[in-house]
């Protein structure tokens, strides 16, 4: 390693055992900082007692000279600088140095922490102190600031006048406060290897780095591992990396206890506002098995190992499959809408706020191939009882790390649908029944998976059916497709309870309506589309709406639909259209509109469903006719 001679600025190289004591700065970087082409010119200058460089008026220099100057002070002839003891043209150099710095960090005698936004003098004679701006610095937010705070057994804090502030130990309880790691750990960095994974990964889940990668390779030290860095690889790829490295030392279950969103369980809540923030395998509620980035291990402070396992076999491995693991798998209503099979994974993991023998449990989702499920995305945990983890059966898994390939947009013969019903939700509507083939349904994110026709026909791509238990009303709402990023249209199928006034409707029935309605998708009026230079008159014919169950078969034949083969389109009649609406009578006087939009986004169906409660305009009743008594005098 490189280190700087505090008395001549001259950058020394030693190896191994020839390493003498150091001291070691920490601080986050400026805009003018010196490296180390300018420092080697800087002290071979000074020893030439030639004009020195214009880097001598860099803030860096001036930040360099004062660590050199307290390191002296403290009795020390060297210290490290990352930004002029690395040499950041050569790629293996900075390998090495990636994967030894938190050694170094470690081995330095002292660490001296330099936080450039904390101002001691202005607090000096206020009644405010310096530690109003220490907990907010700059430096508790980056990536590698985490394990210079983690690595050295000594560390003092200075102000950006070099005013000393304290050691690590004199502020545990602030940094504890600050940063929510125990302060025994600060204290003792030996107790880092026995902190469980999850408590780690929180640690970093808010912090950031100049370069996306480095999100990852910061961490190594804190983990105990190495790897290659490949800059350019991506954030996402790096994270996944370090995963999978710490999973080759470890049988700590609680790498896999991250994804805490928002605990929202409205049936019908939406996560995101804009199509454009969604991720296309979240919104399917599809993800690996490993998380994406630290910020996934936000709020899992909690959990901790089990102090039991489930398993006589607790070992797993990553392989070309996914992860192999057994575990025991506690069948789970998630999916209560579709036919697919929802599990939760019970994990070796508990919380001091759950019952010991509870355990943390994964939703996972079958697929097609036996024993090879996917993680589900969700927004909560579930804590599965000793009861049912007791009754639970044990399996060997596989968890997929990538999401199943999806075919080219052209070819493929799936569809996802957003459904976007948040107004529906306060009155008490939910989705009660949903027809449709192969159709996976992820109710937190409110959006579905649906198996659809790959040639270019007019379609019934799914039936949804709400309904409200408390007014006892309901309707079906149908989306029906002309094609792979053609328009698509929505049909509604509404009770006629709601006409009647009825409150009596039957939850069975409207299902069973819905299923109709799957079964015998009707038929579709096509339009010829006018023409320049061709009279107003077109052609109008009338075709059978396919059912993705039965196209291809013998009750169904495949065709190949004029809706797009010959340029035709569905008539847009009230019957097809791309936005449906009607007025239900909500409770008395007042009266709620529903509107049903559809639009295809990317690859993406968005249903967008709003309601509007208004009042109806009171019917004025005529008044008695006042009846004209005889007068009544007195004394008669």
């Amino acid at each position: 390693m490189r280190l700087l001679n505090v008395t001549t600025l001259e950058v020394q190289e030693f190896y191994g055992a020839n390493t003498p004591q150091y001291a070691i700065l920490s601080h986050t970087w400026g805009n003018e900082e010196i490296t180390l082409p300018e420092i080697e010119a800087i002290s071979k200058r000074l020893r030439e007692q030639q004009k020195q460089s214009m880097a001598l008026h860099k803030a860096g220099y001036a930040k360099i000279l004062s660590v050199c100057k307290q390191a002296a002070r403290d009795g020390l002839q060297y210290v490290w600088v990352d930004t002029c003891c690395i040499d950041k043209t050569s790629g293996p150099e900075i390998s090495e140095a990636i994967n030894s710095m938190f050694a170094w960090y470690q081995q330095a005698m002292v660490c001296y922490v330099y936080m450039e936004d904390v101002l001691y003098q202005d607090y000096k004679q206020g009644y405010r102190t310096w530690e109003h701006d220490f907990t907010r610095s700059r430096w508790f937010t980056r990536g590698w600031t985490l394990q210079e705070l983690l690595a050295p057994e000594r560390l003092v804090f200075f102000s950006r006048e070099w005013e000393r502030l304290g050691t690590k130990s004199e502020l545990s309880k602030l940094l504890e406060k600050t940063t929510k790691i125990d302060e025994q750990v600060l204290l003792d960095p030996r107790l880092l290897n026995r902190t469980c994974i999850s408590q780690r990964m929180s640690w970093a889940a808010n912090r950031k780095t100049t370069r996306p990668e480095d999100t990852a390779y910061s961490l190594m030290g804190i983990f105990g591992v190495n790897m290659v860095p490949i800059y350019g690889e991506g954030a996402e790829n790096a994270f996944v990396r370090l995963q999978e490295a710490i999973l080759n030392t470890s049988d700590d279950h609680t790498i896999f206890a991250w994804g805490l969103l928002k605990q929202d369980t409205s049936a019908l809540a939406i996560h995101y506002d804009k199509l454009e923030e969604l991720d296309y395998d979240e919104m399917i509620g599809m993800t690996g098995i490993l998380a994406k980035s630290p910020s996934d291990f936000t709020g899992v402070g909690r959990v901790v190992p089990a102090t039991s396992t489930l398993t006589e076999d607790a070992a797993y491995k990553m392989t070309n499959k996914g992860l192999k693991i057994k575990l025991k798998l506690v069948p789970t209503n998630f999916g209560h809408l579709t036919t697919q099979k929802f599990y939760l994974g019970v994990l070796n993991c508990q919380s001091s706020e759950e019952h010991p023998s509870s355990r943390l449990g994964m939703l996972l989702t079958e697929t097609e191939t036996p024993n090879v499920l996917f993680r589900t995305r969700t927004r909560m945990y579930s804590w599965v009882s000793g009861a049912a983890v007791a009754a639970a059966t044990a399996r060997t898994v596989y968890i997929c790390q990538n999401s199943p390939a999806r075919l080219p947009k052209a070819d493929r013969a799936e569809e996802v649908v957003w459904v976007k019903a948040r107004d529906l939700a306060s009155p008490g509507y939910e989705i009660i029944d949903i027809q449709a083939k192969r159709a996976r349904w992820n109710r937190e994110f409110s959006t579905l998976r649906i198996a659809g026709i790959a040639d270019k026909v007019f379609y019934q791509l799914a039936v949804i059916t709400f309904f409200n238990k408390h007014t006892k009303r309901g309707f079906s709402i149908r989306i029906l497709d002309s094609g792979n990023a053609s328009p698509c249209f929505v049909d509604l199928s509404q009770s006629k309870a709601f006409g009647e006034g009825r409150i009596d409707l039957d939850e069975k029935a409207l299902i069973a309506e819905a299923k109709r309605m799957w079964r015998n998708p009707g038929k579709v009026r096509l339009v010829e589309p006018a023409a320049r230079g061709k009279p107003v008159e077109r052609q109008t014919v009338v075709e059978d709406v396919a059912n993705p169950e039965l196209y291809g078969t013998e009750k169904q034949p495949a065709w190949h639909s004029r809706a797009t083969d010959d340029g035709w389109e569905a008539a847009k009649d009230g019957q097809f259209s791309d936005h449906v609406t009607f007025t239900e009578v909500w409770e008395r006087e007042y009266q709620r509109t529903v509107e049903a939009k559809v639009v295809r986004k990317g690859e993406v169906i968005v249903l967008d469903i709003s309601s509007t409660l208004w009042q109806a305009a009171a019917v004025e009743e005529p008044l008695p006719e006042k009846v004209e008594k005889p007068f009544e005098g007195a004394g008669e």
